[in-house]
């Protein structure tokens, strides 16, 4: 994978958001949280209203919208975690075209992701893209998906960002009333000047890259590290690819297994390390063992095939000279995929059949 694309991924990883047609936000934090409107509650107890004393995450989701997966396992820890503490956790699915893919998805989630889940009101509407919780919380708030809302247990909005930076100790501070909106306030004021470090050193890192100094590249990744250290699968996977780069494929396979242990309850994050490792096209024995055993974690932890699984083994497959196993796997991928991602995999498909690796 080039440069180019390494950071674009590595800013969407970290900043992504699908975002919203409007341009003025009415919603902000502080302001009471709006009504729900669910056509349907595909998991758990339903929730009418905001009931005093509960403290409300508010997630937003799409099925076919990669960063959303991101954030899975970390809501359903959180919810492991403080379900009978006086935390509800809802996945709010909206943007999403086909809804009869929310509940074959939470299925094959199983014990990952166990929290309530809530289809988007659509009545009235023609485009389920704009349901009326985009209406009435995204829009407002100008903010797309994934995005977290999180609800005080006064019924006000405490928190908008990513949903993996709703931690433990804003959820501790919210159960005991004890949570500083002054801070709060300063934080989301110096964003967007962290979000144009981000950028900065990242470009510092693409020079570094193109020049094969691996040393300045990696400083640049220790910055980026310490701007955003919620975001180390982000900066992991860069290092491993600098590793890569300079073909020191032990200690970039010792990165890779030790990211991997730190999310081992993340089928999605296994796949990230692995598809990182595939995308530079290695034919080192060492890192591709690595990155098939990592998909063997992916696989075994989800109840049922995943297409963007089965595009990173299909990948690992054929640069170990097994295309007709690849063939096999890219079918089973295109067979099981979303609209949003069936023209990538189909020419994928098309490329193992004529014997070259997808670009």
């Amino acid at each position: 994978m080039k440069l180019k694309a390494i950071i674009q991924c590595a800013v969407l990883a970290a900043l992504a958001v699908m975002l919203p047609l409007t341009n003025a936000a009415t919603l902000h934090e502080g302001d009471p949280a709006p009504k729900l409107f669910v056509s349907k509650w595909v998991q758990g107890e339903p929730v009418e209203d905001f009931k005093p004393g509960t403290v409300y995450i508010v997630t937003f989701w799409a099925t076919w919208w990669a960063p959303c997966k991101d954030a899975i396992s970390h809501l359903n820890r959180l919810h492991n975690k403080y379900k009978d503490k006086g935390v509800v956790i809802i996945g709010q699915n909206t943007k999403q075209g086909d809804v009869k893919r929310v509940e074959p998805f939470i299925k094959r989630m199983g014990d990952l992701m166990k929290y309530r889940v809530a289809l988007d009101d659509c009545t009235g509407v023609t485009n389920k893209f704009f349901g009326k919780m985009v209406e009435n919380w995204l829009d407002p708030a100008e903010e797309g998906i994934p995005i977290a809302f999180v609800i005080d247990k006064h019924g006000k909005i405490a928190f908008i960002g990513h949903p993996n930076d709703v931690d433990d100790k804003i959820i501790d501070q919210l159960l005991a009333d004890t949570f500083d909106t002054k801070k709060r306030a300063l934080e989301k004021e110096a964003l967007p000047a962290k979000v144009e470090a981000w950028e900065i050193h990242n470009e510092l890192g693409k020079e570094a890259w193109k020049a094969n100094q691996w040393d300045k590249a990696m400083k640049e990744i220790d910055v980026l590290e310490k701007i955003f250290p919620q975001k180390r699968p982000v900066t992991q996977c860069l290092r491993i690819r600098v590793l890569m780069g300079k073909e020191d494929f032990d200690a970039a396979s010792k990165v890779a297994m030790q990211l991997s242990a730190e999310n081992s309850d993340d089928p999605y994050v296994q796949n990230r390390i692995a598809r990182t490792i595939a995308n530079r096209t290695p034919t080192n024995n060492v890192i591709l063992n690595t990155a098939n055993l990592l998909m063997e974690r992916a696989v075994t932890r989800l109840k049922g095939p995943d297409p963007e699984f089965l595009h990173t083994q299909a990948r690992l497959a054929f640069l170990q000279g097994k295309k007709e196993r690849a063939i096999q796997l890219e079918t089973e991928a295109f067979d099981v995929a979303e609209a949003g991602i069936k023209d990538q995999i189909a020419q994928a498909l098309e490329s193992f059949k004529q014997g070259k690796l997808p670009q």
